[in-house]
């Protein structure tokens, strides 16, 4: 009876053994006329506005499937192209436009305003963003900055002679040049960008009234540090909207002064700066263009003395306007 029973299940056994073997090798046949390829992602299109987005499946070696419509989210094969143009963000972004603006600076006694007119260059990078269609965004999401400005224009002095006459000088020629490296975190969300960043600036003034019989040759220098906010809109509308807010610390300035046979370096320790702008961008295949209003502050309190001679506080205030093309 026992080896009735032992057959029995022997046998159960060795059907259900053929049965399964038979249905894997089913299966093997009828995928053999499929492709046994994998898709590594999807790409997600659709034809018109209003319709749902279909997703194509994209493979290792570069092919693509038709279009499927799959009800669940999936994961996406990254576009960097498609998202530059959709969010005004890439990975390499860089930047150049010219830019117009007010220059008002005060001391005690005396002011020089005019207008000036410059170009502004940049780079920034973006490493969370891929370089390449089949890497997904990066979760550690940083920003890296460089920015480059030269300006220059004409002023007016209107102030007074070391005896307290009234003295008007026109037409005095001013430079500057701007140097900024930022680094900082961006925070991305559904419809917004957000950057806090930081870094290290420097700041150069050259003003020349020596061709005045009471004139002279002045350069400023100020190396501070930014502490600043950007904010960036993320749409697909064509116009989208951007801005900044930043305080500025002065670390170390000097103020160099050329009066012939007395020449002065006066180091300043203390002060402050503020500024803050508006970004309107227009959004194309190829590129973005950027019109923004900005608006500049700086308060310097009274240098260090040398030879008698000291630089008093002082305010300098800069509002205009920027374009940018970003490519």
């Amino acid at each position: 009876m026992k080896t009735r029973y032992l057959n029995v299940a022997l046998i159960f056994l060795f059907c259900c053994s053929l049965c399964s073997g038979g249905q894997e090798n089913a299966i093997d046949e009828s995928d053999t006329n499929e492709s046994q390829k994998k898709p590594i992602g999807y790409r997600a299109i659709k034809e018109k506005p209003d319709e749902q987005f279909s997703y194509v499946p994209v493979y290792d070696d570069g092919s693509e499937g038709p279009p499927r419509k799959i009800a669940q989210k999936k994961k996406s094969v990254f576009d960097p192209q498609l998202y530059f143009i959709a969010t005004g963000l890439k990975r390499e972004t860089l930047f150049i436009g010219p830019e117009i603006y007010r220059f008002e600076y005060e001391e005690s006694g005396m002011q020089d305003t005019g207008t000036f007119y410059g170009i502004t260059v940049g780079y920034t990078l973006r490493n969370w963003i891929p370089d390449t269609d089949t890497k997904n965004l990066s979760d550690n999401k940083k920003m890296f900055g460089v920015e480059l400005r030269f300006a220059g224009g004409e002023v007016d002095y209107d102030g007074q002679l070391m005896s307290g006459e009234p003295y008007r000088v026109s037409n005095i020629p001013d430079k500057t040049f701007e140097a900024r490296f930022l680094i900082g975190p961006d925070l991305l969300r559904k419809n917004h960008l957000s950057t806090f960043y930081t870094g290290i600036a420097y700041r150069y003034l050259h003003d020349d009234s020596s061709s005045d019989p009471a004139g002279y040759e002045r350069e400023s220098n100020y190396l501070y540090l930014p502490v600043g906010y950007q904010f960036h809109q993320i749409t697909d509308a064509r116009w989208s909207f951007a801005a900044t807010i930043e305080g500025d610390l002065l670390l170390y300035g000097v103020q160099r002064t050329d009066l012939g046979a007395l020449d002065a370096n006066n180091e300043q320790h203390t002060g402050l700066g503020f500024r803050t702008s508006l970004k309107f961008q227009n959004r194309s295949e190829d590129h973005i263009f950027s019109i923004e209003p900005f608006f500049r502050y700086w308060d310097i309190d009274d240098s260090e003395t040398e030879k008698y001679l000291r630089e008093p506080a002082n305010e300098t205030i800069e509002f205009g306007m920027q374009f940018k093309w970003l490519f």
